[in-house]
């Protein structure tokens, strides 16, 4: 795939037309120029510190598609609010901290790092379809809030499958009974409706 040192979006369109795009990061002005920005099927990787970071929602439209972003770093984040995502998934091998903004929707959230790592939302957000972040034996993934004592809230719209193996402190589930992160995790406290069992009450029959 073609490799972009960095993108820097300050006025008109960038489209990715579909294909692959392997860069640093992705960034669009925080300004009062309209701006496009259109993923389409795209698969587009990211490995700066910053990767994406989209910070103007007023003048930027924002056509998630139906791309992938993987995001390598080891501090990898997600800048802006009010955003559509499609599939986010935090790539690479690295232990770190990787943060969310407020108020992002996700089609699919996910995490394929084999070690111990971090994911801490910064804001409450809105909903998650697909929740695929999971750790594994001596590999736990933590997911917190980035103020100890404030919980962050969303809404999940499918029922949690195969997920074990988290540390879940101050996280909320605005569904009621869909987050379920298995038997090996742990729970850090100020949490609600998550689940620390394998599935959710009733969802036994409902897992994707």
């Amino acid at each position: 795939s073609p490799f972009v040192r960095s993108v820097f979006l300050s006025a008109g369109t960038f489209d990715t037309n579909n294909q692959t795009l392997t860069t640093f990061s992705i960034e669009a002005a925080n300004d009062s120029y309209n701006k496009i920005l259109n993923l389409g099927s795209s698969t587009v990787n990211l490995s700066a510190n910053s990767p994406l970071s989209l910070l103007t929602s007023t003048n930027l439209t924002f056509n998630a598609g139906t791309s992938q972003i993987n995001l390598s770093s080891s501090v990898a984040a997600i800048a802006g609010t009010g955003h559509t995502f499609h599939i986010v998934s935090f790539t690479g091998t690295s232990t770190g901290t990787k943060t969310i903004s407020a108020n992002n929707s996700f089609f699919e959230l996910a995490s394929t790092t084999p070690v111990a790592h971090t994911i801490t939302f910064q804001g409450n957000q809105g909903t998650i379809g697909k929740w695929s972040i999971t750790g594994s034996a001596g590999n736990v993934v933590t997911i917190n809030s980035s103020s100890a004592g404030t919980r962050r809230n969303f809404t999940l719209t499918n029922f949690t499958s195969n997920i074990d193996y988290l540390n879940v402190t101050d996280i909320g589930e605005l569904s009621g009974n869909k987050f379920a992160v298995g038997f090996n995790s742990t729970n850090g406290g100020n949490n609600s409706n998550v689940y620390f069992a394998e599935s959710p009450p009733g969802g036994a029959f409902f897992l994707f």
